[in-house]
């Protein structure tokens, strides 16, 4: 009995290995497949079970052989007559969003369903959007690149990336509140040149960091800089230069959890700056060493990344975009980034009490909050009623809990991690929702454009959603300004701008 056991068991055996490999072996190009569907996402084809990995369309399928099988899959096209068709086998095979008409293969081959055809990506790519055709050629994107289907890519500079536009052939370059809109066939040809530097600024980098040299420890730190630092004797160029040491020095050493009393630094020149950014660098290593870096099996791993970019500069202004990333533990960083300005007849840094006009703020936050709704539902790929809308976003920063008999180390940690919360309106957390009398009017800054408002993560909405860059053009608050502004068309976004 045991004997016929073991034999029945080998029996057993080589089925199912007959079965595994014969699963692949079933599906070849060319032939048609009867197919039954066993459950919504498991489907029957000469006899072997299949996983469905995606649906696209009413009539592709992108399949794997069950049970665990992930060595190669199938993209799978059912015709009108009810058989289903092999078109391609992969590794890896996806979707390409906006599209039914190809697919990614293997995240390096983009394949056409309706003639057959392929092209291959200068590089892997894990994510691809559709932007329609320039002529005879596809176009795709991965946000941050452009490719055409002979060949031709166009790299977009680190701080941008693309959308799709509501008009055919166009896409929309995004750069912070920046907007562009170009035709594919002008992005196709666009050749661009070498930047012209600006004497005006200077580039300056600085990484302030290292590593653990101990054994068998995993760490790392580090302040990094990219600086355009204004470099002439002007009031808007040490304004703007002590603006920037400060906000560095605010964000830097923030990340070590409770109050710092660091020195303000000198800023008064250039060479100033980069002293104090130096000593700066110096303070935080010996911060983070006295704050656990010692210890010998600790995991300390903190950064602090800013990045600041001169925009705009014209007579009446100048406008600067600031971004930072802080790393302090947890599944992600915390971005914040803002644009400012210095109003150079105000002599001083603008804010909403300099800009507005005090009987005009409530019409001024109406339009705020149209633009605010705009960019929200452009988010979340839906139409949003207002009513629903500005009850959400005037009650979102008040927390989930009764803050009566609250003391203040848990209102600490229901606080907005942001070290601007508190003069951008938003500070310890309440149970009173928001209104038109007193919704926060953060970063307000000006370029040729119009108005522009920054809100970070967890202010209007989840951290997913990232930060609500919107600009109100000048035509819609004209009436609200204390003071008028005046452009040039050199000032507006260039392609350039948003091209390597």
């Amino acid at each position: 009995m045991k004997e016929m056991k073991k034999v029945f068991g080998f029996i057993t055996l080589g089925i199912l290995l007959v079965g595994t490999l014969s699963c692949k072996g079933s599906l070849k190009k060319g032939i048609g497949i009867r197919g039954t569907w066993c459950k919504e996402d498991m489907i029957i084809l000469n006899e072997d079970t299949f996983k469905v990995q995606e649906k696209i369309g009413d009539s592709l399928l992108i399949v794997y052989c069950y049970p665990e099988d992930y060595e190669s899959c199938f993209l799978i096209k059912r015709e009108s007559n009810g058989y289903y068709y092999v078109l391609q086998e992969g590794i890896s095979i996806s979707s390409i969003e906006n599209t039914q008409d190809f697919a990614l293969i293997d995240d390096r081959t983009i394949y056409n369903v309706r003639n057959n055809g392929t092209f291959t990506l200068p590089w892997n790519a894990s994510y691809l959007y559709y932007l329609g055709m320039c002529k005879d050629k596809a176009v795709f994107t991965e946000q941050d690149s452009i490719y055409f289907s002979d060949g031709r890519c166009v790299a977009l500079r680190d701080d941008s990336y693309c959308k799709r536009s509501d008009k055919e052939g166009e896409v929309v370059l995004v750069k912070g509140v920046r907007k562009l809109s170009v035709s594919l066939e002008t992005l196709y040809h666009f050749k661009n040149t070498a930047p012209v530097s600006d004497p005006s600024i200077y580039r300056f980098i600085g990484h302030y960091g290292t590593t653990s040299k101990r054994e068998n420890e995993d760490e790392f730190f580090g302040l990094n800089v990219s600086l355009d630092i204004p470099v002439g004797d002007t009031n808007s160029d040490k304004a703007i230069r002590k603006w920037m040491t400060s906000a560095i020095k605010d964000d830097a050493f923030s990340m070590f959890g409770c109050p710092i009393d660091v020195f303000e630094g000198n800023s008064s020149t250039l060479q100033e700056m980069k002293l104090t950014l130096e000593q700066y660098g110096t303070l935080w290593e010996q911060l983070y060493r006295s704050y656990g870096g010692e210890e010998e099996s600790y995991t300390f791993r903190i950064y602090c990344d800013v990045s600041v970019r001169k925009v705009v500069d014209c007579k009446d202004y100048t406008t600067y975009y600031y971004a930072s990333s802080l790393y302090e533990g947890g599944l992600h960083d915390l971005p914040r980034s803002y644009y400012i300005t210095y109003d150079k007849r105000l002599k001083k840094i603008l804010t909403a009490s300099d800009a507005l006009k005090k009987s005009k703020l409530r019409l001024f936050r109406n339009e705020a909050l149209k633009s605010i709704h705009q960019e929200y539902d452009e988010k979340s790929g839906r139409e949003s009623d207002w009513k629903d809308f500005t009850r959400a976003v005037f009650s979102f920063h008040s927390p989930m809990v009764y803050l009566s008999g609250v003391d203040e180390n848990m209102l600490a940690l229901l606080e907005h991690d942001y070290m601007c919360d508190e003069w951008s309106g938003w500070g310890y957390p309440t149970d009173k929702a928001f209104t038109l009398d007193n919704f926060p009017l953060p970063h307000l800054a000006v370029l040729p454009e119009g108005i522009v408002l920054t809100y970070h993560p967890y202010q209007i909405d989840c951290f997913a959603s990232g930060e609500y860059h919107i600009v109100i053009p000048f035509d819609r608050v004209e009436s609200c300004l204390q003071y008028g502004y005046h452009h040039d068309k050199k000032d507006l976004p260039k392609l350039e701008q948003f091209i390597k």
